[in-house]
């Protein structure tokens, strides 16, 4: 078993070394210092989370997704989803409790991961509302200075764009991107100085 273990380790070594790991991992490692916690929305096989948890300190990475079809999300079949969901826990079962599979929506998970979370990541529909919506529910789960974010960021899926202007009015924050990544920092609260 000890040489099973080694031969997978060192696979894993070797293909996720030159994995290209997205634009939002990388502002991550330079970002924070330490270990840290984090959620996805939106898993399928698993090729994002397992590039993130070989590549970042992470201690807990929470991974929602419900691989059931339902409203504005019904391309796979039930047979489908099964499998995917087969191939993401035979996938990330080497990084044994530093990731928790949560399936569910998104909507209905925000009592199994917990506060002040350092960073969330939405990787499902770019549907415009969608997007809103997550980031209503899932913004306040986020430590001062997380990173909240997601992907699609281009011209062929015009709603992400869409959303990410209307979060950043409604919220006051700035936008940061590289490639299809986006990201935004939940800002500190600054105290306020009382008068004498």
């Amino acid at each position: 078993m000890k040489g099973f273990d080694y031969f997978t380790t060192l696979i894993k070594e070797k293909v996720l070394k030159n994995y290209h790991y997205r634009p939002f991992d990388r502002f991550l490692k330079r970002h924070f210092k330490g270990e840290i916690i984090g959620a996805e929305i939106g898993v399928l096989e698993g090729f994002h989370a397992e590039s993130m948890l070989h590549h970042l300190p992470i201690k807990k990475l929470y991974l929602i997704d419900p691989y059931i079809n339902y409203e504005g999300y019904d391309c796979y079949t039930r047979m489908g989803l099964d499998h995917h969901f087969k191939v993401a826990k035979n996938k990330l079962d080497y990084y044994g409790n530093r990731k928790e599979f949560v399936k569910k929506k998104f909507q209905d998970a925000l009592d199994d991961i917990p506060d002040n979370l350092d960073f969330i990541y939405y990787d499902i529909s770019a549907n415009t509302e969608r997007i809103k919506q997550f980031f209503d529910l899932y913004y306040p789960k986020l430590k001062e200075n997380g990173v909240i974010g997601g992907w699609n960021y281009i011209a062929r899926h015009h709603e992400v764009p869409r959303a990410v202007f209307d979060i950043m009015d409604k919220y006051g924050l700035e936008l940061h991107g590289d490639g299809s990544d986006w990201w935004m920092i939940k800002k500190t609260k600054t105290k306020t100085k009382s008068k004498k």
